[in-house]
C-alpha cells in the first residue's frame, strides 16, 4: 500500500489533464474496507477581486489503486452527486487559516499529523486488517484534526464520497 504522499504524487499525473488551477482535495477511501479504491476529488481555484484565493464545487473525481498508484477512473462530477446544494462553477469556500488562532508552525504541525494517522489508517482500512489500540487513537486523531483545519465546504463532499471509510472511523474511535 502507498503512503498519502505517495498517492498524492499519483494523484498529480491525471491532474495534469484538468486545467491549471485546479487541486485536489485528501486522499479518500472509497467503498468498503477491504476493497476501497483511493478517491480525490479534484476542484477550481480561482482569485477574488480581493486577491482571495476561493475554492468551487469539486468537479472531478479521480480514482487509484492503493497498491500501487494507477489510475482506476477520472470523471467529471457535481455537488448533487454528493448531495450539495451547490451549482458546479460556484464559490463554495477559500483559503485561510485566519480562522484558526495557531501560528502557521502550529498549522503545518496538525497538517503533518493528520497525514500521519491517514498513513495509519489507509491500510488497516483498505486491506481489511486487524484493528489496534494504535489505530483507535490514530482515528480519533484524524477526526480530531480533520474537524480543526480542512476547509469546512469540503468537509460533506469528503464524508459523502468516503461515507464507509468515516463511518469506520466513528466506530472504532469509540
Amino acid at each position: 500500500m502507498l503512503s498519502v504522499t505517495q498517492l498524492r504524487d499519483a494523484a498529480e499525473i491525471p491532474l495534469r489533464a484538468l486545467p491549471d488551477e485546479t487541486r485536489i482535495g485528501l486522499p479518500t477511501p472509497v467503498g468498503p474496507s477491504g476493497k476501497a479504491h483511493i478517491g480525490f476529488l479534484c476542484y477550481p481555484e480561482t482569485l477574488s477581486p480581493k486577491k482571495k484565493l476561493e475554492f468551487l464545487a469539486p468537479n472531478y473525481l479521480i480514482l487509484l489503486s492503493p497498491d500501487d498508484g494507477h489510475l482506476i477512473q477520472m470523471k467529471a462530477i457535481q455537488p448533487s452527486d454528493f448531495g450539495q446544494p451547490h451549482q458546479p462553477d460556484d464559490v463554495i469556500g477559500g483559503w485561510g487559516v485566519d480562522r484558526l488562532s495557531n501560528t502557521p508552525e502550529e498549522i503545518t504541525r496538525m497538517w503533518n499529523d493528520l497525514i500521519a494517522a491517514l498513513d495509519e489508517l489507509l491500510p488497516v482500512y483498505v486491506e481489511n486488517r486487524r484493528v489496534t489500540d494504535n489505530v483507535r487513537q490514530a482515528a480519533k486523531n484524524y477526526l480530531y484534526l480533520f474537524d480543526i483545519i480542512s476547509e469546512e465546504a469540503f468537509r460533506p463532499y469528503y464524508r459523502a464520497l468516503g461515507h464507509d471509510f468515516y463511518a469506520w472511523l466513528e466506530r472504532i474511535s469509540k
